[in-house]
C-alpha cells in the first residue's frame, strides 16, 4: 500500500555539485559494510540545507569511495569521521 504522506513530498532534483560534495562524506556503503545505516539521502539533505518531506533524485549515482559500488538515494552509508560506539 502506498503511504499517503509520500503523496505530500516534494521531489528535489539533485546538482551534480552538490551530489559530490554529498559524496565526498561517504566513507563506505552498505554493499562492503554491514555496518552502513545512514540513508544517502540524510546526507543530501544536509548538503541541500533542506530538511523535510523531500524525496532527493540524482541525476547517476555516485561511488562508495571504499567499493566504488553505486550509491543512489535511499543506499545505507557510514558518513566520513561518524561516531563509533564500543561496548566494553
Amino acid at each position: 500500500m502506498l503511504d499517503p504522506d509520500f503523496l505530500l513530498c516534494e521531489l528535489l532534483p539533485v546538482p551534480p555539485e552538490v551530489a559530490t560534495r554529498a559524496a565526498a562524506e561517504i566513507s563506505r556503503c552498505q554493499a562492503c559494510s554491514a555496518d552502513a545505516d545512514l540513508p544517502f539521502d540524510w546526507i543530501l539533505a544536509d548538503a541541500m540545507n533542506r530538511p523535510g518531506m523531500f524525496e532527493f533524485v540524482l541525476a547517476a549515482p555516485v561511488r562508495c569511495p571504499l567499493c566504488h559500488g553505486a550509491v543512489t538515494e535511499k543506499t545505507l552509508v557510514d558518513r566520513v569521521g561518524g561516531v563509533e560506539v564500543i561496548s566494553a
